[in-house]
Order: C-alpha cells, then structure tokens, then sequence
C-alpha cells in the first residue's frame, strides 16, 4: 500500500526518486510530519476496522472510537492546513502513488 511506504522517519527507497522533491539533493527522502501522521492514523483506522470485522474478542470501546474519530479529524485538519509549495508538491506526488497502488513501473 503506498501510505505504508510514507509511514516511518523515511520514505521507502523504493520510492524515494518519485517523492524527492523538485531541486532537492540525493539522499534519503523525509515524509512531511502531516503525511506521516494521515499514513499511522490510516493504517490504525484500518487495523481496528479489521479486528472489529473478524476479532470478535477485539471489542472497540466508546472511548477508543471516539479517540479515533478525534485523531483521524485532526490529521485530515493538518493535512488541509499544509498548504506550502513542497506540501503540495508532496501531496499530488502521493496521491499518483495512491492511485498508482503503491507500485512504480520500476518496481513490476
């Protein structure tokens, strides 16, 4: 999934050249601080989605849903709020990567 692929301190190698950004140098490539956040709160989202549908031992709380919900809206406001030219730059460059699947030609 391509959100795993910006969830840790760096981006994965295997697309760190299609997250670089425009003039930067080489090396390894940083995921802005609110992408990393969207990419956790996601996976977390989803890994509770799926013990709710298949652990039925895994009971989701009141409270652990509301926590949830707050996390995700709070990502989703901080995701809205960057708005400079690199975030931008970053956000378009992950949503190719989210519709491409996770998965570069270079990488088939």
């Amino acid at each position: 999934m391509a959100l795993d692929k910006v969830r840790g301190a760096t981006v994965d190698s295997s697309v760190e050249d299609f997250l670089r950004l425009p003039g930067a140098g080489p090396g390894t490539v940083v995921a802005p601080l609110f992408v990393r956040n969207l990419a956790n709160a996601f996976a977390d989202a989803q890994a509770k989605r799926q013990d709710a549908d298949y652990d039925l031992n895994k009971a989701l709380s009141e409270l652990d849903a509301r926590l949830l919900r707050s996390r995700v809206r709070r990502v989703i406001q901080l995701w809205r709020a960057s708005n400079g030219a690199a975030d931008r730059d970053f956000k378009n460059a992950l949503c190719v990567l989210i519709l491409m699947k996770g998965q570069l030609r270079s990488e088939a």
